[in-house]
């Protein structure tokens, strides 16, 4: 659903291992987090032509905190470049321990709130209530709405899946300890006719 945070913990689906450039696990990271940013919950097909290219592998645990831990895929996410560059060498929660829903929600407005203290260190360190941001939400809000009233047809497309999602089954890693993700990435669903067109 659109701008509603999990309301459990996210269950990665994929495994891969071995890489020794942390941006390898990008193509994995796009898929295991729906082509959107983990934090702000930015789209990939709303920023087009760039697409992905706004978009970057955030390390939950700093680089600068846990050296060891900078090619582990369990440490990485996929992030907007914006929230990755204001999360810096912070540590937050991490989406797959903790569920961003209860610690985050978007009203109707665009804005975000919480009633937890991790989740207004979220917000303040990524400035998630910036008013761009806001009226950027309450903007997809709009359109979202609208569609579901019949209306802004031609705006459609913005709630597909990105055209290029990758086929993870072609990109074999060095060692991969969840191989069973692989038939559920969002591509190998699509070739069997199993991906709803939005989201």
């Amino acid at each position: 659903m659109l701008f509603v945070y999990p309301d459990k913990p996210h269950d990665r689906r994929h495994g891969p291992a071995g890489y020794s450039d942390y941006r390898s696990y990008k193509p994995w990271l796009r898929d295991e987090f729906f082509f959107q940013c983990v934090y702000c919950l930015l789209r990939e097909r709303w920023v087009l032509p760039l697409g992905k290219d706004v978009f970057s592998v955030d390390h939950l645990v700093p680089k600068s905190l846990a050296p060891l831990m900078a090619l582990h895929y369990d440490n990485l996410v996929y992030s907007c470049v914006r929230c990755n560059n204001y999360k810096s060498d912070q540590a937050l929660i991490d989406p797959c321990v903790a569920a961003y829903g209860e610690h985050l929600y978007v009203d109707s407005e665009g804005a975000i709130h919480s009633e937890t203290f991790q989740g207004r260190n979220l917000i303040d360190i990524l400035d998630l209530n910036h008013p761009k941001f806001i009226e950027m939400r309450k903007t997809f809000l709009g359109i979202h709405a609208a569609l579901r009233r019949g209306e802004c047809k031609e705006l459609r497309s913005l709630f597909f899946y990105p055209t290029d999602t990758p086929d993870l089954r072609q990109l074999n890693p060095p060692d991969n300890f969840r191989p069973d993700g692989l038939e559920t990435c969002h591509f190998a669903r699509q070739e069997k006719g199993e991906l709803p067109q939005s989201y």
